[in-house]
């Protein structure tokens, strides 16, 4: 008996394996542009696994069932097609670092290759885990977590501080521990080649020679290129189709709207690019689809000085800018910026989302696919 049930746990784990083979080989083929039939058999061993495909829009459904001597597994995996980037910290800035005005706020996680300021300790405040790499100092801020530095200057840190110069008088710790050597610095998440590969994109939609929306207008735009710039007047509502590529300034007046288009983008994010420097100008809403997951993100090539400038009381939105400096203005709202440095106004909150750690932009028929959900099935 004993050994009966032993065969017939192998043959179990045996044909489970099989069917999450035949969905690994299916998700090798959609990933590297190999050929795939909707249904199809995978042979593994002189086993095979049957596996069935469905793909409609954006969204794939692959299912695999395992069968050895009689023993029947299943198994499924869900897919959303796009290029998958994760954001992991509410802020990430480079060597030109971050600097926070007074009552504002990171909900979430910051690291830095530069310094980390604040307003005062009383008056600034990260509430998780801040992070000065190299031979950088963190000064004038409250810490919620832990914090990494190689020194500390008239701080609050409510986890362990580790420092590897000096943690002055002036602050206070729930515990400090002294490093040996500071922590690296931190590479951003979205490549160059994924932003030319986004532009390219773009410019498959065609190209227009400037673009301008006056006042009260509301407008469509995507794919498309834009050779020159872009401007826009008082309440504009643009709604994107698809990515857009300036090569141009992006000059936005007040309380203008740009959202992602819901029946193209779904649960998916995009995003507006350029070459150049951007004024967003105030009161500005910068929306995904409504859905849970989907975002817009503004992304900047410019630098090293000034490449995002957002008025007051904007809202919305992911900032990237690689290569230069985002400033933000004063009771500003975002989901995450990532930029070269980053200077935040007055009554400032970066809000980090869970969501923001498998963002999942589309990028055309040639884009890769991220798995949403695996598990087994009956």
């Amino acid at each position: 008996r004993e050994t009966n049930s032993s065969r017939r746990d192998l043959r179990s784990k045996q044909s489970y394996f099989l069917a999450e083979a035949g969905i690994e080989d299916i998700l090798w083929r959609m990933r590297t542009g190999r050929q795939y039939a909707p249904s199809q058999s995978v042979s593994i061993n002189g086993l095979s696994a049957t596996v069935s495909i469905s793909v409609t829009g954006g969204q794939g459904v692959v299912e695999s069932t395992g069968e050895v001597a009689g023993a029947i597994r299943r198994a499924r995996a869900a897919l959303r097609s796009g290029t998958g980037v994760s954001f992991v910290y509410g802020v990430q800035v480079g060597d030109l670092g971050l600097e926070m005005g007074n009552n504002s706020s990171v909900i979430g996680n910051v690291y830095s290759n530069g310094d980390i300021a604040g307003g005062g300790k009383m008056v600034t405040t990260i509430t998780g885990t801040a992070i000065a790499a190299l031979n950088h100092l963190i000064k004038d801020i409250r810490i919620n977590g832990d914090a990494y530095a190689d020194r500390f200057d008239n701080c609050i840190v409510n986890g362990t501080a580790h420092y590897v110069t000096s943690f002055t008088a002036n602050c206070t710790a729930g515990a400090t521990v002294a490093d040996v050597s500071p922590q690296p610095p931190g590479a951003f998440p979205i490549t160059q080649q994924q932003i030319d590969a986004w532009k390219a994109e773009a410019a498959a939609g065609g190209t227009l020679s400037g673009y301008n929306a006056g006042n009260d207008a509301t407008v469509t735009l995507g794919p498309k290129k834009i050779n020159g710039n872009l401007s826009f007047g008082n309440n504009v509502v643009l709604t994107l189709t698809g990515t857009v590529w300036v090569t141009g300034t992006i000059g936005l007046g007040n309380s203008n709207t740009i959202r992602l288009n819901p029946g193209t983008y779904g649960e998916s994010s995009g995003m507006l690019i350029t070459d150049s420097a951007v004024d967003l100008g105030n009161t500005v809403s910068l929306q995904g689809t409504g859905q849970p997951g989907s975002y817009l993100m503004l992304l900047s090539t410019f630098g090293p000085s000034d490449a995002i400038d957002v008025g007051n009381s904007a809202t919305g939105a992911i900032l990237y800018a690689p290569n230069g400096i985002i400033e933000i203005g004063n009771s500003l709202s975002l989901r995450e910026a990532t930029g070269r440095g980053l200077r935040t106004g007055n009554g400032t909150s970066i809000t980090y989302e869970s969501g923001l750690a498998n963002v999942n932009f589309i990028s055309g028929p040639t884009g890769g696919w991220s798995i949403t959900s695996w598990n087994e099935i009956k």
